[in-house]
Order: C-alpha cells, then structure tokens, then sequence
C-alpha cells in the first residue's frame, strides 16, 4: 500500500511516496489464509483418502481376474499369494509377490502405497466364492470388499463410505448374499445409517 511520508519537515512540500505493507494490512493477509486453509485442508484430506481407496479397489479388481485366470489356467483354486502371482503381478510394500511365497490367501499383505492390508478369504458357505478386502490403515469406514463366485462368474465391488454409510461388511456383497450376515453385522450397519 502506498502511503504518503515526508521525509523531512522541508520536503512537506514535495510528496514522495513509501512502498510496503502495513502491520494492519498484513495481519488481514494472513487471517484470510488461515480460514482459507481450514475450509480446504479437511477437503484435501478427503479427497487423498477418496484417492487411495480408489487405488485400492483397482487393486481387488484385479485380484478378482487373477483368481478367475488361475482357476481357468490350472483347473484348481489358488490357496497362496504364490499361486496368483503365477497369473499376474501383485504389488506390495516389499515388491512383487513372487510365484514361490507360500503365505495363504488368507494372509494380510499390506499395498504398495502402505494405505491398505489387503487380504483373501473362502467363504465358509460356498468354496467357490473368494472375498477380498482392503481394510485401511488410518481410517476403516474407507474400506474395500469385492467378492467373485466363480462357480457362475459373479462378482461385486463396494467401498465403504461411498456405497454405504460407514464400512462395508461382508453381506452387504451381492455374491455373499444377506444369508451370511451375523446379527451383529446386520445390526452394525442398521444402526450406523
């Protein structure tokens, strides 16, 4: 802001201006950053968690092709991160999966971006139905199910949050099916929404 300034009692006469900011104008500037800030930071965040859970259920997709690939390849189902590795690969935190790792499906790995363990259970009702789950690991309401029966090739996707109220539960996949769910699941979701 330019003010006017003498420099001296002579040059009153003479206006010379001075550059600059104003303890006032400045403490203004930096008031309107900080409410600028805390209006968006929140949405940030938001969307960088949006982002991850995004990446992640890219991830379980492919996990659903890979387990349908390697049941269609060695007309047997895979039991360890070494048998999906053999179809395509799998990242995690520490690499590739390698066809040898003898860790079952069951096993938690955690994502290459360190956002998500990720993990494959049989259903204990159908064989033929794998659910894979991403739970993350600052936020669980953000987490990832898909599921795929591979006895007829279903296969459902739901993310927590964005498909349901808070985080989405086994049942609540239409390859599982509403039968599977335990009272207390059911309950959990009915009281959440």
């Amino acid at each position: 802001m330019n003010t006017f300034r003498p420099k001296n009692k002579k040059s009153i006469f003479r206006q010379e201006w001075s550059t600059g900011f104003t303890l006032t104008e400045l403490l203004i500037a930096i008031a309107i950053t900080g409410i600028l800030s805390s209006i968006s930071l929140p949405i940030y965040t938001r969307q960088i968690t949006k982002t991850k859970q995004s990446e992640a259920a890219g991830i379980l997709t492919n996990l659903q092709t890979s387990i349908a690939s390697y049941i269609d390849e060695y007309s047997a189902h895979p039991t360890q991160w070494g048998d999906l590795a053999k179809i395509a690969v799998v990242m995690t935190n520490n690499g590739p999966i390698q066809d040898s790792d003898s860790a079952g499906l069951n096993t938690s790995k955690i994502m290459q971006n360190e956002a998500y363990n990720m993990s494959i259970t049989v259903d204990s009702s159908n064989s033929d139905n794998y659910i894979i789950t991403a739970i993350p690991t600052d936020s669980s309401d953000y987490n990832v199910k898909a599921c795929i029966d591979v006895s007829n090739g279903a296969s459902d996707l739901k993310m927590g949050m964005r498909d349901a109220n808070t985080a989405v539960a086994d049942c609540a996949l239409t390859c599982v099916g509403a039968s599977s769910c335990t009272a207390t699941t059911a309950t959990a979701a009915t009281t959440s929404s």
